[in-house]
């Protein structure tokens, strides 16, 4: 028949190099134009250039991602706003310096209370003996007592009351300090000095040592009085000092590795009071890395490991330090 034959004529130009499939479909191709028969199409002859929907999906996918960056700028501007009307102040004693501004360094003594001033107390620097030094705006404590610090002057005395949206909010705080939730917090604040804090990069290497050291010493002294988060903190404002040294060489160089090296196992021992083993294990790997028998790094990774109940580790470490230690 006719149909036999094209199929054999078809194989047959597959034996010279052609394709069986595409002679076959050429053929009932060409059968078809004469025909009421639909003309057979490939793959390729059904295409369209421009029609996959990419271009669709991407414009799509961008105004997606536009509407949730809007949708997180919008749920942060709510939130900047409920925590500017979280806070009141009242003044007990007017200021006689300038008012405080964004990253002043700010030193006052303060004491906070859980729900009005007749609360419990929950933080009291006075009690600690000394006052508090921080950068404001840096948002080192609660954002309500932030903004208010921030519109105190120097040698002020104020009262401070912030609604719970500005504090530990509905979940409150179950590290130190504890607060429960949805906790209205009353502070009493004295502002004793507004200073410019001198920027990183414009300090040089010996004020930055110098600082470095006077804030380890606070830190100290907050430990030893079992003030072990206020303590952690001091030593994480000494690293600040430490960190930034570009350059340094020498005897510089030296000096900055002892102080580093003191001020980790400082920062080891504060995690681990603070319950933060992980952290406490990785300042103390940090010393070994330039000093691999260091006693006190190898029995602070030894502790870490006995509060984390990882007792085999803990064990191998302990007698690490135990024959690191001097006779």
């Amino acid at each position: 028949s006719t149909h036999a034959m094209e199929i054999r004529d078809s194989f047959a130009k597959a034996r010279r190099g052609g394709s069986a499939r595409d002679s076959a479909s050429e053929s009932i191709a060409s059968r078809a134009a004469g025909s009421s028969l639909p003309t057979v199409h490939t793959i390729e002859d059904t295409k369209v250039e421009g029609t996959d929907g990419s271009a669709t999906t991407e414009k799509k996918e961008d105004t997606e991602h536009q509407a949730a960056i809007e949708e997180e700028r919008a749920r942060q501007a709510k939130k900047e706003a409920d925590w500017d009307a979280s806070w009141t102040k009242r003044v007990q004693v007017a200021g006689t310096g300038e008012t405080a501004w964004q990253g002043a360094l700010a030193t006052y003594h303060i004491i906070g209370r859980l729900g009005s001033s007749r609360g419990d107390v929950f933080d009291d620097s006075r009690a600690r003996g000394l006052p508090v030094m921080l950068l404001l705006g840096r948002q080192a404590v609660v954002p309500g007592l932030d903004r208010a610090l921030l519109a105190m002057a120097a040698g002020e005395r104020a009262h401070i009351t912030v609604e719970p949206v500005g504090g530990y909010g509905a979940a409150g705080n179950i590290q130190y300090p504890r607060v429960p939730g949805s906790t209205t917090l009353w502070y009493e604040v004295e502002m004793l000095s507004l200073d410019k804090e001198t920027e990183l990069w414009d300090l040089d290497f010996d004020s930055k040592i110098q600082k470095a050291d006077e804030r380890r010493q606070r830190g100290n002294a907050l430990f030893r009085g079992a003030h072990f988060k206020e303590a952690d903190e001091e030593y994480e404002q000494a690293a600040r000092y430490l960190h930034f040294m570009p350059n340094v060489r020498g005897e510089e160089a030296k000096l900055v590795q002892a102080h580093t090296a003191t001020l980790n196992l400082n920062l080891a021992a504060s995690k681990l009071r603070c319950g933060f083993e992980a952290a406490a294990i990785s300042f103390a790997q940090k010393v070994l890395e330039a000093q691999p028998n260091n006693p006190k790094a190898l029995y602070r990774i030894g502790q870490a490991y006995t509060q984390l109940g990882q007792y085999e580790a803990a064990r191998k470490s302990l007698g690490a330090a135990g024959a690191a230690s001097p006779a």
